[in-house]
């Protein structure tokens, strides 16, 4: 084993165990800020041979970095490279499909998001929501999705980060949180 590469924080004491196991080098992906508050004091374990560690977006890049030099981050942004035209997403001729994930940790993001898509479905009759099931549960949504008149539209889905393809053949991405973390889909 040369390099151990690792994602998410709960795999990190496993990988650290494999590194000095087995000598490999260490590439640490960091995708939020609570993880780059980990990332700094996983790096004063190391000494010299110290983790690389590999962010999406060059704020993380300063929390981790802060005022040192030597410490080894690498910016690498996550994603898909887009067409340098205008696509034509939502046709006139078809209903509109809009995913919903993330982590449900902030109810009032998920219950503005709701109020926005209720408002939306005025206009677009064919407008169908699929919920990440587990998201929906932790951010307390039910209540809001009868009360907004989304019952009839919305589909609650097991999985949907980790099962992209119902996802990837939709129109609209929706993540309703803003906390500073970068999610895989």
């Amino acid at each position: 084993i040369d390099l151990v590469h690792v994602f998410g924080t709960t795999a990190w004491p496993f990988a650290v165990e494999i590194v000095h196991q087995t000598g490999a080098a260490l590439a640490v992906e960091v995708s939020s800020a609570a993880a780059a508050a980990e990332a700094v004091r996983l790096r004063a374990g190391f000494g010299a041979s110290a983790p690389v560690f590999v962010v999406p977006d060059a704020t993380l890049e300063r929390s981790i970095r802060g005022d040192e030099v030597g410490i080894q981050v690498r910016v690498t942004p996550w994603g898909v490279h887009c067409p340098a035209g205008k696509l034509d997403i939502l046709k006139p001729d078809r209903g509109v499909s809009v995913f919903m994930a993330g982590s449900g940790d902030d109810p009032g993001a998920w219950t503005a998001a709701l109020e926005a898509l209720a408002a939306a479905s005025k206009e677009t009759p064919d407008l169908m929501v699929f919920v990440d099931s587990e998201a929906a549960h932790r951010a307390g949504i039910w209540t809001h999705i009868s009360r907004l008149g989304l019952r009839e539209r919305l589909t609650l889905a097991p999985d949907l980060e980790a099962r992209r393809e119902l996802t990837l053949e939709g129109d609209v991405l929706l993540l309703p949180e803003s906390r500073g973390v970068h999610r895989s889909l």
